[in-house]
């Protein structure tokens, strides 16, 4: 009988500890909860800044799997993701491999400190 309650109280304290692990592993990124991404249209002409919710960019990978959000302006998918401008607030296009310039190019205020979004 004592066996039985040890048996019984190891495998609950194990599936506690394993709720906890996933739990923590699949915490928001805390400030990210449902802040909309902002993008950049690259197409020629076009180039206008839109913000897109969470779900909406869930929906579109439903049918756009390499993630591009359609432009509301144009419907081309030559978007990409881009930052925000602290002092302007305006999308900054990344440059090289994901990187920011230094200067926002329509404030030309410091880039220093802002974090390039992730895809998608």
């Amino acid at each position: 009988m004592k066996k039985a309650i040890q048996v019984v109280l190891s495998v609950c304290l194990l599936a506690a500890a394993g709720y906890f692990v996933h739990q923590y592993l699949n915490a928001p990124v805390p400030g990210d909860e449902g802040k909309d991404a902002l993008w950049l249209c690259t197409s020629a002409g076009c180039e206008r800044e839109f913000r897109t919710p969470p779900a909406a960019m869930v929906a579109n990978l439903k049918t756009n799997p390499d993630g591009a959000m359609p432009c509301p302006a144009c419907g081309k998918s030559l978007t990409i993701r881009a930052a925000e401008c602290t002092a302007c607030m305006r999308a900054v296009r990344t440059i090289g491999h994901g990187q920011l310039p230094d200067a926002c190019p329509h404030c030309k205020a410091s880039m220093h400190g802002i974090s390039v979004p992730t895809p998608g």
